[in-house]
Formats: structure tokens, sequence, C-alpha cells
């Protein structure tokens, strides 16, 4: 559907946009195609060519420098972040299964002078 169908041109059209989303449409496809490529690269379970591609970019280049202008890192490094993030959580939740010896943290933490004993 064009601006015309509805009974409006194409000033007018951009003119309302701007004035409901403080941005014009372009930029603000533009925003929320990052925002995808940001949830995308967040689960790890595809490649940057393919998150780029996934969201509407041709050129991975451009799309590489796109993000890192947004979010202050180039998508690669996002997703070693963010794999990073992941490892650590599951070991957390790794080590929390394990059985906890109350005793040791009990009984350790102060020796004779009253300084901490890390073991």
């Amino acid at each position: 559907m064009s601006p015309r169908q509805v009974g409006l041109n194409d000033y007018l059209l951009k003119q309302g946009f701007r004035a409901c989303f403080g941005t014009t449409a372009f930029s603000y496809l533009h925003q929320y195609r990052l925002e995808q490529a940001h949830q995308l690269l967040k689960t790890g379970d595809m490649k940057i060519s393919e998150v780029a591609k996934a969201v509407g970019f041709v050129n991975q280049s451009y799309f590489a420098a796109a993000f890192r202008k947004k979010f202050g890192l180039a998508p690669k490094e996002y997703q070693m972040e963010q794999k990073k993030i992941r490892l650590a959580f599951k070991k957390i939740r790794l080590t929390a299964k394990m059985p906890f010896n109350h005793t040791r943290l009990c009984c350790n933490v102060f020796d004779n002078s009253s300084q901490f004993l890390c073991e």
C-alpha cells in the first residue's frame, strides 16, 4: 500500500512517522534489525554471517560496523562474551548440584590471630 492510497503524500507520512517515533522510518528499521541481531548473537546458535543475513544485512562488513557503533563491541566480541557468560552460569549450576561441605566453611574461617584462612 502506498501513501497516496491512504490519502497522504510521502512528506506527510515521513513527518507523521517522525512525530510518532522520534526518528525516521529507515533509522527505526535499522535499529530494530540491530536489536534482533543482538538477541540472535546472544543465543550463540548462529554464525555471524547467518545473523547478518537473517536480519537483512547484505554486507557483513557494514553489519559489523553498525553493530559496533550501536553496542560498543564487534559482533564476534559480543558473541564470545556471551559464550563466556553462558559457560560461567553452566559451571555455577554444576557446582550448585555438588554436595556442600558446611564444616569446612564454618570451622576454617578464622585462625587464632583472627585472620581469614583461605583453603
